[in-house]
């Protein structure tokens, strides 16, 4: 996952700056387990390891499309 994110990162520097500087830090795997916890489901593995890297965005605008397209981190997730 990091590799995809290294990617994604090359095209928002190029195209959106903006929306890539409200990615947040990665969450900590006990926050993603308390999620999956809190949901009672089990998040596929390449979604883990997106949000160890990212945990969703602060603000927008989102990664794509703009409003109202954002990546939601675990704790909107949950919600």
């Amino acid at each position: 996952m990091k590799t995809v994110w290294k990617r994604i990162h090359a095209w928002l520097d190029e195209n959106a700056p903006a929306g890539y500087g409200h990615l947040r830090p990665g969450a900590s795997a006990d926050a993603v387990d308390a999620a999956e916890k809190a949901m009672g489901l089990k998040l596929p593995a390449d979604v883990k390891a997106s949000y160890r890297v990212h945990d969703g965005q602060g603000k927008e605008p989102g990664l794509i499309g703009g409003e109202g397209w954002c990546l939601f981190p675990l704790q909107d997730m949950v919600k």
